[in-house]
């Protein structure tokens, strides 16, 4: 966010009665609050952050939005189950397109782009790694549509 895009606010005046407080306003705090209010547009809704709106961990990666999960699928069924493996996958996945779906609706106007996600291998191991999640995915039922494999051509016509 540019600096002049900031808005500077002090402690809140007094005393506010209010339905629930979200601490934290990064990203993971104003969806809470977003999706709060859709669920019910009576509830009185607090976000409050000890510093900018949305520069808090939740909301300084960069700028993009993908279906990444922070461990392999193996990792994440072996602490979860298959079934909550794949379907904190799914949840991943979907995200992304809800993301676009509510900017869209807000008409806020942020550069959405919905194009996937590239991880690219520079090295043979690189590759290896790379092929080694594919059949992960694949292991996992992930299809095409999900995850794929592009070649250097591909890759560079993208």
């Amino acid at each position: 966010m540019p600096a002049d895009a900031r808005v500077a606010a002090g402690p809140l005046p007094g005393e506010t009665t209010t339905d629930v407080v979200i601490v934290g306003a990064g990203l993971t705090g104003l969806w809470t609050a977003y999706y709060l209010a859709a669920a019910d547009p009576a509830l009185r809704i607090v976000v409050v952050d000890a510093a900018t709106i949305g520069f808090g961990a939740s909301g300084r990666n960069g700028g993009w939005c993908s279906g990444f999960l922070p461990m392999s699928l193996s990792t994440m069924s072996d602490r979860h189950g298959r079934y909550g493996a794949v379907a904190m996958q799914r949840a991943m996945y979907d995200t992304v397109g809800e993301v676009g779906r509510i900017l869209a609706a807000e008409g806020a106007d942020a550069g959405f782009r919905h194009g996937g996600t590239l991880s690219l291998a520079r090295t043979a191991a690189q590759e290896e790694r790379l092929r080694a999640d594919l059949a992960e995915a694949r292991q996992f039922g992930f299809g095409e549509e999900d995850v794929r494999w592009l070649g250097a051509g591909a890759v560079a016509s993208r």
